[in-house]
């Protein structure tokens, strides 16, 4: 005898016509990273290499700013969409999480992966056939590459990990607010008012910081789990930018253009000098103090409550 479907039982939380969804999350996701680039209008920038001289208005028109200028641009494109993709995936029910975030990262990944195609082949097709233009192009790519693996990580803590490997993530997509808020700004700010530009840019500056804080709090802290993430989200916070001013720095300037070694030492430099530079600190110092603040915010009502429910 066949059983009769009951039309009153809800799907499973993890079942497939629910997660698949997710997919088009993904790209969803990648879209909004994408927007500062997006709301340009994808010309490409002037390239030093290009085989012939092209008027900027006449360069062709790609999905990724393929360019040694916009390298941190792209990695935090990259990041804060797969960073989007990862806090969507985790609203779902925990019991879906599981597919939610590898429906989530097909679809982010085969979104960047089409953009980057189709970048890459245009650029290469435009470049000229020397040595420098070869490390050039496939220096970009690298970084466009290293922005999906790390934009990958941020997207599977935030999805499925505890609170103390969600921080983690979540404190890397946050480091990518700033720099995607900054380009964003510039492009949809150019015809406003004076003020505010510069307004948007100085909440820009600290906007990473107040985010991982949130984070922070949120993840809690007593357990040895969650003091190493509170370390190492601390730690990111101190140690990226720094990275990413030393990668602008040794990628973006013309005197060091196809040496490797003395752009790798440039680089470096640079790196040690935002690190041991005053400010340097202050993201993570306020990071943590508004964290702690927030912990205890959570923790003294509920300690009340506690006391006060075993009173009665």
């Amino acid at each position: 005898m066949t059983p009769t479907p009951n039309p009153y039982a809800r799907p499973r939380p993890g079942s497939s016509h629910r997660t698949w969804w997710y997919f088009f999350v993904g790209i969803g996701a990648v879209g909004v990273g994408l927007l500062p680039w997006l709301a340009t209008g994808l010309r490409l920038p002037l390239q030093n290499l290009w085989a012939i001289d092209t008027l900027p208005e006449d360069m062709p028109r790609v999905l990724l700013p393929f360019s040694q200028y916009f390298l941190a641009q792209i990695l935090s494109m990259v990041i804060l969409g797969l960073g989007v993709a990862g806090l969507a995936v985790r609203a779902a029910p925990a019991a879906a999480r599981g597919t939610a975030s590898a429906y989530a990262a097909i679809g982010a990944f085969a979104t960047i992966a089409c953009a980057a195609i189709q970048t890459a082949a245009v650029v290469r097709d435009g470049l000229g056939a020397t040595m420098a233009a070869n490390i050039y192009f496939v220096g970009v790519l690298v970084v466009i590459a290293l922005g999906v693996v790390l934009g990958l990580v941020a997207l599977f803590l935030v999805a499925r990990a505890g609170r103390p490997g969600a921080l983690v993530g979540l404190t890397l997509a946050a480091l990518s607010v700033e720099l995607w808020l900054y380009a964003l700004t510039m492009v949809l700010g150019a015809g406003a008012a004076a003020p505010v530009v510069p307004a948007v840019l100085a909440v820009a500056r600290w906007l990473p910081a107040i985010l991982a804080a949130a984070a922070l709090a949120w993840c809690g802290v007593g357990t040895a789990r969650q003091a190493v993430a509170w370390a190492v989200s601390l730690l990111l916070l101190w140690l990226v930018p720094a990275l990413l001013d030393g990668l602008s720095y040794a990628a973006g300037s013309r005197v060091f253009a196809g040496n490797l070694q003395e752009m790798a030492s440039a680089g470096a430099s640079v790196v040690f000098g935002s690190l041991g530079g005053p400010g340097a600190l202050l993201p993570a110092v306020l990071a943590l103090a508004v964290g702690i603040a927030g912990v205890f915010a959570v923790r003294v009502p509920r300690a009340a409550a506690s006391t006060g429910t075993q009173g009665g």
